[in-house]
């Protein structure tokens, strides 16, 4: 494995935890899982940052909530010359010493299903939309909801104008018939930034054979969550069950979906609990990827992804 390759990760919900207890997640921390300068030492280049709402905040009080998010987030940036917002495909290349960020939304009810707020929330750097947490909103049925509804027209209309905007569109915590729909609409752009495979792990937020190789028919990525209970039900997780599910998602979907998308500081147990920990995942890793299949599952993968999908300018 090459010293300080470059990690790409695809989930983490750090500037929603930090609103807890008021940490500084640009400084190193001994609190929390994630912060710039943690992430940075083992040189992580890239992020996508994730606004979710609490699930008790419906209609406009979550669209408030995201958007007051989005303003402590910009206005962090006032203190630091080492973050770069990444909104562009030239964005992406200009990362250089800093950290890319690229800004999400986990859930979509912030939008409350109207293609005005798809395009503010656009204009305010957002490139990437989980389109449900585990609950109902207007675009779709969480995992959690039960049934078997699909996507609503709104939710069929905005999958469409994300796309046409360059946005990723997210299908972890969706439920299955939602996600067959999503499937149905995009030929690319599609991706799951934090889960793991059903096979390995039965956990229903995980994700079937016939939905892994979906992603990867689109070119997507899958982003691998660090939370204990999507690596193993029954014992913690450690290398051998970490390894278990790249074997296995890539036997389905080849090498070119393996992804991070940690959940760090959305979880409560996890495989590692702390961003200096990503060598060690890429070490386990290094046993059973090449050195070319190691790059693309450390970052080039989810680069390419973003690199075809978002804007020109």
């Amino acid at each position: 494995m090459k010293n300080k390759m470059v990690i790409f990760d695809n989930h983490c919900d750090t500037i929603v935890a930090v609103r807890k207890n008021n940490r500084n997640w640009l400084i190193q921390s001994e609190d929390g899982h994630w912060d710039v300068e943690r992430f940075l030492k083992v040189n992580g280049r890239y992020q996508v940052m994730a606004v979710c709402p609490p699930p008790n905040l419906l209609g406009d009080t979550a669209t408030s909530f995201t958007f007051e998010v989005l303003g402590s987030y910009y206005s962090a940036l006032r203190k630091t010359d080492k973050i770069l917002t990444i909104q562009t495909k030239g964005d992406l290349d200009k990362v250089g010493e800093k950290l890319g960020i690229i800004l999400a939304i986990e859930g979509a009810n912030p939008l409350l299903g109207r293609e005005t707020l798809l395009e503010m929330f656009f204009r305010a750097g957002i490139r990437l939309i989980t389109l449900t947490w585990n609950h109902r909103n207007e675009l779709a049925d969480g995992i959690g909801v039960g049934g078997n509804y699909g996507l609503t027209n709104a939710g069929k209309n905005l999958v469409a104008s994300m796309h046409e905007k360059g946005m990723a569109v997210d299908v972890s915590h969706l439920n299955e018939a939602g996600f067959n729909d999503t499937a149905e609409i995009l030929k690319s752009g599609m991706m799951a930034s934090h889960s793991n495979s059903f096979k390995i792990c039965n956990h229903p937020r995980n994700l079937n054979d016939k939905q892994i190789k979906a992603i990867a028919d689109r070119n997507g990525i899958i982003g691998f969550n660090f939370a204990s209970g999507f690596i193993c039900r029954e014992k913690e997780p450690g290398k051998e069950t970490f390894l278990a599910h790249l074997k296995h998602i890539r036997k389905i979907g080849g090498s070119k979906v393996l992804a991070f998308g940690g959940d760090l500081d959305g979880i409560n147990r996890g495989l590692i609990t702390n961003a200096l920990k990503y060598p060690d995942l890429l070490k386990w890793a290094g046993e059973i990827l090449k050195d070319k299949e190691l790059e693309d599952f450390a970052w080039k993968n989810s680069y390419n992804f973003f690199k075809d999908l978002l804007p020109g300018a």
